[in-house]
């Protein structure tokens, strides 16, 4: 699936999810921002042996880095990813990395204590630097060909390798150890309870696992209310505009769930979409927060506005580091929502949970969305073409104009097959468009790699939101 945009006809264009390329780059040494390209669904296999269990093992690696992650002098090599997921402390001075599968001391780690649980960065960069404490470069860079990729311990044990060669590889998509499951631990539909507080008389006990909430509303779903235009028709639930509406502007939401073996779990996710803004805890720790003041109250505002284009599309928030916070059996995800104004005519709180679950050895994947630092998610097994560089125009369509979306498409495993353009009017139905690579779609020339195709005018009228994504398939078998 490719990228996901929208435009409000008459009103200007407000892309959403489009960067123009991965840039990643550290706050500081041990800290990763992650941004998100463009990127078609892709993975593929390589036959990875980890030899000794719980050692540490690469987990991941980027072999083409082109303005991705940043070294400290601000270059982009590219880089290794080391994952400890032992129960103890592994200090990898003597342990080596190669691409030589007879040079098993090709370059070797100083000094350096990698804590259960944590991640090590190496880049692959030819610089050949081993200052404990200091960012590491190994002598060697990493082939997008495809080549041997081997961690050594102290003993001359290869504890994981990529042989006899990894898969050939691509600009800013890394490859490692594919999380074996996603599973939902909250969906979007989950039953819930809520109530507009009227008073400060709950305090927080309301955001505990333990707190009786049975004489609070019902319901399954998004929590708020709707006026004119009914921008949230099949989100809301549980409708809470009788008790809100002049009346208050938080809502208390409380949303039961259960998790079996917390301890597998390597990933978590907030999925959740919202007017105006809000505050989430997880069994009473604040986990995420958006538009809200830093002080809340009973009755807080949300210090900024959420507009309703962008309220639907669901944002997502790791949770990756507050994993000990889960616990085995129930837990209670507890959100107050926030509106920015009495008279606001609507508001939304719809949420969910999603977690990655620890997969079996040798699972492996490609990533379109590289994690440096952080666990794995999202590779699948099969490669497809890369979506990137979409366009569309004009840039602020009217009524009555026609919107060009063109992107280039580029072929991995076998030949492109299908380019599809899939669009709707705010909820109405999916519209499927062929997209083209002949010349006469505002692609530029036949057979450039770059279709095109049209959202006829008439499609929408002014004020009303379009969305739509892109999705490639190739005749590889």
């Amino acid at each position: 699936m490719g990228d996901l945009d929208s435009f409000v006809t008459g009103h200007g264009l407000r892309p959403f999810h489009r960067p123009a390329a991965c840039d990643v780059r550290p706050k500081s040494m041990d800290q990763l921002i992650r941004i998100v390209r463009m990127w078609a669904t892709i993975a593929a296999v390589v036959w990875l042996h980890i030899g000794v269990a719980a050692s540490p093992v690469i987990n991941e690696f980027l072999a083409s880095n082109q303005g991705g992650l940043e070294d400290e002098r601000g270059h982009t090599p590219d880089w290794i990813e080391i994952f400890n997921p032992g129960p103890e402390t592994v200090n990898l001075a003597g342990w080596s990395l190669t691409d030589v599968a007879t040079n098993l001391t090709q370059w070797s780690f100083p000094a350096t204590n990698l804590n259960a649980g944590s991640y090590l960065i190496i880049f692959a960069s030819g610089d050949d630097r081993r200052i404990p404490g200091m960012p590491l470069h190994t002598n060697f860079k990493l082939s997008d060909a495809g080549e041997y990729l081997g961690l050594v311990a102290t003993n001359g044990t290869v504890v994981s390798e990529f042989a006899p060669n990894y898969r050939a590889q691509y600009p800013n998509i890394s490859f490692g150890l594919a999380p074996a499951t996603t599973e939902t631990l909250v969906d979007a539909e989950a039953p819930a309870r809520a109530r507009v507080p009227e008073d400060a008389s709950e305090g927080i006990d309301w955001r505990l696992l333990g707190f009786a909430d049975s004489a609070w509303r019902s319901g399954t779903g998004g929590v708020g209310y709707e006026s004119t235009p009914a921008d949230y028709a099949g989100l809301l639930g549980l409708d809470v505009r009788e008790e809100m509406l002049e009346h208050n502007t938080s809502v208390y939401v409380r949303i039961p769930f259960t998790v079996e073996r917390p301890e597998e779990l390597t990933g978590l996710r907030l999925q959740i979409q919202y007017d105006d803004g809000f505050v989430a805890w997880l069994n009473g720790r604040e986990v995420a927060r958006r538009n809200a003041p830093e002080t809340l109250a009973w009755n807080s505002l949300a210090s900024g506005d959420h507009p309703d284009g962008l309220a639907v599309i669901p944002e997502q928030i790791d949770l990756t580091t507050l994993l000990g916070d889960l616990e085995a059996g129930a837990n209670i995800l507890a959100i107050q929502g926030l509106n920015n104004g009495l008279a606001s005519s609507d508001l939304l709180v719809r949420a969910a949970l999603e977690a990655d679950r620890a997969g079996p050895a040798n699972s492996e994947a490609y990533f379109p969305q590289p994690t440096p630092g952080v666990a794995n998610r999202g590779g699948t097994p099969i490669l497809g073409p890369l979506i990137h560089d979409a366009n569309f125009t004009p840039t602020n369509p009217a009524p009555a104009d026609d919107v060009w979306i063109t992107v280039r498409v580029t072929p991995t495993e076998g030949p492109v097959a299908t380019v599809n353009l899939i669009h709707r009017v705010r909820f109405g139905a999916e519209v499927v468009t062929p997209m083209f690579d002949d010349g006469t779609h505002q692609d530029g020339a036949a057979g450039d790699e770059v279709y095109g195709a049209q959202i006829p005018a008439g499609t929408a009228i002014a004020g009303e939101l379009v969305r739509y994504r892109l999705e490639a398939a190739d005749s590889a078998a």
